[in-house]
Formats: C-alpha cells, sequence, structure tokens
C-alpha cells in the first residue's frame, strides 16, 4: 500500500481499525506552519514573548496547565482575546512559571507528565492560599472531582470544555 509507505516516510503514524464490514483508517502527520517549525515549538514559543506584554493592561493572566496543544488550542481560541495565557506543558513547569508570572487564575488539567495536576496543585498551594486553580478533565466520576478538590482547586471543569460553562466559572473567580 503507498499510503502506508507515505506515512512512514514522513516519520508518524497509521492505524487501521476494523468495525464490521468497514476499516477506519487513522493516521497522524506533523504539522509544520508556513515558516518551517511546529505546532509544539509555536506554542512553547508563546510564553517567551509575556515579557513584552504592557505591564498597563488590564488583562487578567491566566496559567493554562495543559500537555496536550489541541485543547490549549481550543481555550485560547475561548479565552486568547480576553485574557492574557501563559501554558505549562506539565505540572513542573506548571509550578516554575506560576512562581514566575503570578497569574490571577489556573486552568489546571489533571493527567500531565512528570507531575501531575493534582501534585502541581499541592505544590502551588504550598505557595499561595489565595489562587483559584481550576482543575480540567477528562475524567467525570465524582471521586476525580472529590481529589481535585482535595488537592487543593476551587472547582472543576470536565472536558469537552464547554465555552459558556468555562466563562461563567472564570466570572466567579477573576
Amino acid at each position: 500500500m503507498y499510503f502506508d509507505r507515505f506515512i512512514k516516510l514522513i516519520g508518524d503514524e497509521i492505524s487501521v481499525i476494523l468495525k464490521g464490514d468497514r476499516a477506519v483508517l487513522r493516521f497522524i502527520v506533523p504539522y509544520r506552519n508556513e515558516k518551517g517549525g511546529n505546532m509544539s515549538q509555536e506554542l512553547k514559543s508563546e510564553n517567551l514573548n509575556l515579557n513584552s506584554v504592557n505591564q498597563d493592561t488590564n488583562m487578567k493572566s491566566i496559567l493554562v496547565a495543559e500537555d496536550v496543544d489541541s485543547n490549549f488550542l481550543l481555550l485560547r481560541a475561548f479565552l486568547g482575546k480576553m485574557y492574557i495565557l501563559i501554558r505549562a506543558n506539565d505540572g513542573l513547569e506548571a509550578v516554575e512559571l506560576f512562581k514566575k508570572h503570578k497569574p490571577d487564575l489556573i486552568l489546571m488539567d489533571i493527567k500531565m507528565p512528570n507531575m501531575d495536576g493534582l501534585e502541581a496543585t499541592k505544590a502551588i498551594r504550598e505557595i499561595s492560599k489565595d489562587i483559584p486553580i481550576i482543575a480540567l478533565t477528562a475524567f467525570a466520576f465524582d471521586n476525580d472531582r472529590q481529589q481535585a478538590l482535595s488537592a487543593g482547586c476551587n472547582s472543576f471543569l470536565t472536558k469537552p470544555i464547554s465555552k459558556m460553562a468555562l466563562l461563567e466559572m472564570l466570572d466567579q473567580y477573576i
């Protein structure tokens, strides 16, 4: 199959899932912007420009701890014009960026590499009891909610995130 060779040549993955008399072909290819960089590098570089943000602005800042690019892009689409977004790709980076930037609120993914969101929340709570932290997770069970609240999160939203629910939540805390 020529398509299979093409996908392997560009260095990503392909899979076929058989469902009855149908086959689902799934493939992932790297995204490259017009400048030749990939999406992850582009998103990581956004935080480097924070120091040039005018400190006189009335915009509030939100630390978004999210390791999945597409989830961050959705949040950026919802909030990017109303808030300054600072992105952390894992819990360790979230703690460091919190110390450095002192955001007004944190949106904390629970499942992340290196340090999960619950551990990051506990570490941030040792520094500040006042920062609002909203847990974001695909896990919607009551036990997950209780764990997030016990770790120090103020509230809890499940993925996929509803724009209306997110904005209402932010209105409560910012």
